[in-house]
């Protein structure tokens, strides 16, 4: 006779419940109608089994306090599912039995690969499994969740047949939405990657907590990914990074880093969550950094700022092919005014596929969908433009640049038209007059280096 399994809602479990790494919790793994999966049980709230042996006002509190948390954490499970793009681990069922409540997930086949390893890999090894991480984290962003838990063994690392590496993001338990009451001892998370305004909250100060937290999280992550090990600090005089940065010391950040992620990384790890890069921002600029020079059959060579070396990029200066008038927005000469498209037209205005986005010292101003095969000018601007850049930016025109997207492509086609200069990827300019194919996900200066337009597919 074998062992009598647990059951539980219909969960046999695998294996007794454990509680490694698992905090206010204990998990295994289970089986459900054949489907593998994750099993967690959170020992707070308990539910009032025996209503008799406590006083009614007890009782009362106690069923109040489970309704709320069972409010918050279905709603928040319900998100993480919406914005679920294959890096966040998929919630299965919420559900309460007898006493205790219980969260069920995918379960994820990790290959346990440690960090020596994965500093080991190449570097384009690790940018790809960076940039997978960010856009998983950039998503769960996108619904306004603060994870407030990054680290290492909350992001599982599995090996593709192709031989690259994904990461997965797991763990839900200390996350909140962005603008939640929560009180001191409310914040969870590992103190290794807290932020500075995490610990400031904890003590009693007033701070708005937001999504920068898990910026600052995956500073720190990242920068092991790449070196094996966190940033250097003053281990005499702190026990953690946060410490550290709270009292204005510096960072150093390995040498063996690429220089454009060591750039980012100094970017993640601002003491003020106001100067700190989003995830947007972190994600186009590690797609930036991986991305090839593309195969063309012309050569264009991109002015370089003063002291720095010319650079002849490939691109395809051909025009894009005219399209007809009723799939665009007709641009007069330079004015680029927009014109009503004709009525009926409904392939016209359903054609809408690039993306936009306008960054100013890295705040996020606004994102615009652009139509493809159509015309759209940049600048100052706001009677020529439709994306106007703030008055307060200098060095940009009031028609600074001209973006055209071509969807079957998957390209943008950037012509600049500036005073001082529209440049690619930070510091090569792009020849003015000039049409340049420009591939997706890549980063478009205006003026001084303040204003930048991220370009996504």
């Amino acid at each position: 006779m074998g062992e009598k399994k647990t059951i539980i809602n219909q969960y046999v479990l695998d294996e007794p419940f454990q509680t490694e790494d698992a905090g206010t919790s204990r998990w295994t793994f289970a089986q459900k109608n054949g489907d593998a999966c994750f099993i967690k049980e959170f020992f707070d709230p308990v539910y009032p089994m025996n209503p008799e042996k406590l006083s009614p006002k007890l009782v009362n509190d106690k069923v109040a306090f489970c309704r709320v948390f069972e409010q918050k954490k279905a709603r928040l499970y319900k998100m993480v599912n919406e914005v679920s793009d294959g890096h966040l681990v998929r919630i299965k069922e919420f559900f309460r039995n007898n006493s205790h409540y219980y969260i069920t997930t995918e379960k994820i086949e990790s290959n346990g690969i440690t960090m020596e390893q994965i500093r080991q890999l190449q570097p384009e090894s690790i940018l790809c499994l960076c940039r997978g991480i960010a856009h998983g984290l950039m998503m769960l962003h996108t619904g306004k969740i603060v994870h407030a838990d990054i680290k290492e063994s909350n992001v599982l690392i599995k090996k593709l047949e192709n031989g690259q590496y994904t990461g997965k993001i797991i763990d839900f338990d200390s996350a909140f939405f962005e603008g939640d009451r929560l009180g001191e001892d409310d914040l969870g998370g590992d103190f290794v990657y807290l932020s500075p305004e995490g610990c400031r909250f904890m003590f009693g100060e007033e701070v708005k907590l937001t999504c920068k937290m898990d910026v600052f999280a995956l500073g720190l992550l990242f920068h092991q990914y790449f070196s094996g090990d966190l940033p250097e600090f003053d281990h005499s005089e702190y026990d953690y990074a946060y410490e550290a940065v709270l009292d204005d010391a510096k960072l150093k950040l390995s040498e063996t880093i690429p220089d454009g992620v060591r750039s980012l990384i100094e970017l993640m790890l601002k003491k003020d969550p106001g100067e700190r890069c989003d995830m947007v921002y972190v994600y186009d600029v590690l797609g930036q950094l991986m991305s090839p020079v593309p195969e063309a059959d012309d050569t264009v060579t991109l002015e370089a700022r003063p002291g720095e070396t010319p650079y002849v990029k490939k691109e395809r200066v051909t025009p894009p092919v005219q399209p007809k008038i009723s799939q665009r927005l007709y641009i007069a000469a330079n004015l680029m005014k927009e014109a009503d498209i004709p009525s009926g037209e409904e392939d016209a205005k359903a054609n809408i596929k690039g993306i936009v986005t306008l960054y100013v010292n890295y705040d996020r101003k606004e994102s615009y969908t652009l139509r493809s095969l159509e015309w759209t000018s940049v600048g100052r601007g706001a009677q020529e433009c439709q994306i106007v850049t703030p008055d307060n930016v200098k060095g940009v025109s009031r028609i600074h640049c001209q973006i055209y997207y071509d969807d079957g492509k998957k390209v943008y086609y950037v012509v600049d038209q500036s005073t001082n200069g529209t440049y690619l990827r930070g510091n090569k300019r792009l020849p003015k007059g000039v049409q340049v194919e420009v591939q997706g996900n890549s980063i478009l200066e205006l003026g001084d280096s303040r204003c930048k337009l991220y370009l996504d597919c």
